[in-house]
């Protein structure tokens, strides 16, 4: 059996936790990162074990 050791995502997004806005654009994971809503300008941090879902 073979084992695959890569996983490859198209697009991760993330939902404001202060106005819901949908946040996408990112290259890495964003767990344990901070950023600044684009649409309300608050700042924000994903919890370091943030779960990704699959959808």
């Amino acid at each position: 059996m073979k084992i695959v050791t890569e996983l490859y995502a198209r697009n991760v997004l993330l939902y404001c936790p202060h106005c819901g806005n949908e946040e996408d654009g990112f290259v890495v994971n964003p767990a344990g990162l901070e950023f600044t809503c684009d649409h309300c300008n608050k700042p924000y941090k994903v919890h370091s074990e943030a779960d990704i879902e699959h959808k």
